[in-house]
């Protein structure tokens, strides 16, 4: 059963998903499971990436103070899919693996681009990192992941998976004593939306 594995579960990770991978200056590709990290040999992580530690003391904040953003997170962790987190010296985002399955709501995987160092959005705004990569990894990343993303838009033309998303990072704003974002881009999202 793990012959992908040569037959050893613990000596390699297994290739064909369910993880959540971490992307590593010190030792490449880490697996994220359960609250710990993983090299590619299977072994625990113990190096010193700050991007990693970050990274993953944000991840585990969401899931300590969030049913159901813990519950998404553990979905992506077992998730035949992968969905891979890399540091950016941008703003964050999310891509998809494949965006004609998206298109199709066939699941698929996906990139986060995460900056653990910005402090002000595009728009000037304090920044929160863990409400970023709630907003690209558990709402964009989760929804592809499912075959859920909702296309179309509001009214004022912002993308109905934007203000899914938004809700995501809301829930997460409100946690670190920070007031909702009620805006995408230029538009402003009806409060109906955001419930």
């Amino acid at each position: 059963p793990y012959a992908s594995r040569a037959n050893n579960p613990l000596m390699y990770i297994d290739p064909s998903g369910e993880k959540i991978l971490i992307e590593s200056s010190d030792c490449g590709w880490l697996t994220y499971r359960e609250n710990e990290l993983y090299d590619e040999q299977g072994n625990l992580y113990n190096g010193n990436d700050t991007f990693v530690y970050d990274t993953i003391t944000d991840l585990e904040h969401i899931k300590d103070n969030d049913s159901l953003l813990k519950e998404r997170t553990e979905i992506l962790e077992k998730s035949t899919n992968i969905h891979k987190i890399v540091s950016t010296d941008g703003f964050d985002h999310n891509t998809v693996e494949n965006g004609f399955d998206e298109q199709k709501h066939i699941p698929t995987g996906s990139t986060t681009f995460h900056n653990t160092n910005l402090k002000v959005t595009p728009s000037g705004e304090q920044r929160d990192k863990m409400a970023d990569i709630a907003h690209e990894l558990l709402s964009h990343g989760f929804d592809a992941d499912q075959g859920i993303t909702k296309f179309g838009e509001t009214e004022n033309g912002i993308k109905l998976y934007e203000v899914d998303a938004v809700k995501i990072e809301n829930r997460i704003r409100t946690i670190n004593g920070k007031a909702p974002r009620v805006t995408y881009g230029n538009g402003t999202i009806l409060n109906e939306l955001l419930k």
